[in-house]
């Protein structure tokens, strides 16, 4: 285990020398997530949600650059994947709401006049209260692990030894329904002595207001359904998969004013259901975290993403492997291409 952060480190750093030239022979367009732009906290919520520096996030549109992609839009690239001319375009993409996009992110961006895309989770918008998940993180930074323990067997969790909190996110997330999920987070903030002025003080500070919205919007900003409380859908009906999805669709078209045309998965998974809602939401296309590039051709409901977060170097190996992938599976087609045409050594006299 020690030898491991080494070696990716490694790995990321030849990878940054070899991706200009890997990106040259793939050219493809890639679609990039980011959640939070801030400087670490050490918060469980910021080692869950993913933090990525100013400064390294300035770093990664600069090295963007430097491979020749274009920055534009997430509907041009999805244009772009029914074309069969491969391009390097770029889309930047962010998930959630969090207010350090206004704060530390945009300023970037539009300084370099950059389009970017919102996943937004309607819900937060000038919230009074956290989302189940943030007051998870919140609560569980200030309760031990012993009453952690007690109050996950009493939900049904497993007893935990170690990284608790790690797995008791997990466990949530994967297996309780949302009603079961929101009774863990409010006896977990009891358990904190997380008070209702304390949790309105960290939503102000944390979560985006229609004003900050408004503005981005006016240099480059598309806002688009991220579902409204961000409901895991693994364990949701059809009928909480609908409403989840389409709560965040009304808010975005009668209190934001705009025209949503994706949605993005909340923790990167659906159901047998949430394609079909989104069609019939008449949503052109739908995001996940899978972090691979465009394929030419791509299903616009199955659009991949590549997630960065800390220094960059995520980015890197992300992106290395993933031209890496697309040359191995051009070079095994040409090979079974060409092998009826190359002769066999070896053979026995005919």
């Amino acid at each position: 285990m020690r030898r491991s952060k080494p070696l990716r480190t490694l790995a990321a750093y030849g990878l940054y020398c070899l991706n200009p030239l890997l990106a040259r022979l793939v050219a493809r367009p890639v679609v990039l997530c980011f959640h939070r732009v801030k400087e670490p906290s050490g918060s469980l919520l910021d080692r869950s949600a993913g933090v990525t520096p100013p400064d390294s996030f300035e770093g990664v549109v600069r090295y963007m650059r430097v491979l020749g992609y274009r920055f534009v839009s997430l509907e041009d690239v999805v244009k772009r994947a029914s074309s069969s001319k491969p391009a390097r375009m770029a889309a930047i993409t962010f998930d959630d709401g969090f207010k350090d996009l206004f704060q530390n992110a945009y300023p970037i961006l539009k300084r370099r006049r950059i389009p970017f895309t919102l996943f937004l989770v309607t819900g937060t918008v000038e919230s009074k209260h956290l989302l189940w998940l943030h007051k998870l993180y919140v609560a569980l930074d200030g309760v031990s692990p012993a009453d952690a323990a007690d109050i996950l067997r009493r939900h049904g969790g497993r007893q935990s030894t170690g990284e608790y909190k790690g797995e008791s996110m997990s466990w949530a997330v994967s297996s309780m329904k949302k009603g079961g999920i929101d009774m863990l987070a409010e006896e977990m903030a009891s358990a904190a002595h997380l008070s209702a002025e304390s949790e309105r003080q960290i939503a102000e500070d944390l979560y985006l207001t229609k004003a900050e919205l408004s503005e981005m919007e006016e240099h480059g900003l598309s806002i688009e359904a991220h579902g409204h409380q961000h409901v895991p859908l693994a364990n949701a009906s059809e009928t909480e998969t609908r409403e989840e999805i389409a709560r965040s669709v009304r808010y975005i078209s009668h209190e934001l004013q705009g025209k949503p045309l994706f949605y993005s998965l909340p923790f990167g998974a659906g159901n047998r259901y949430a394609r079909e809602i989104v069609k019939a939401l008449g949503l052109t296309g739908m995001t996940t975290t899978e972090p691979r590039l465009i394929r030419s051709g791509e299903d616009p409901y199955d659009v991949p993403r590549v997630c960065v977060s800390g220094d960059g170097s995520t980015l890197y190996l992300a992106l290395g492997l993933a031209y890496l992938d697309v040359l191995a599976k051009k070079l095994r087609i040409r090979a079974r291409i060409a092998a009826p045409f190359i002769p066999r050594t070896g053979s026995p006299p005919q």
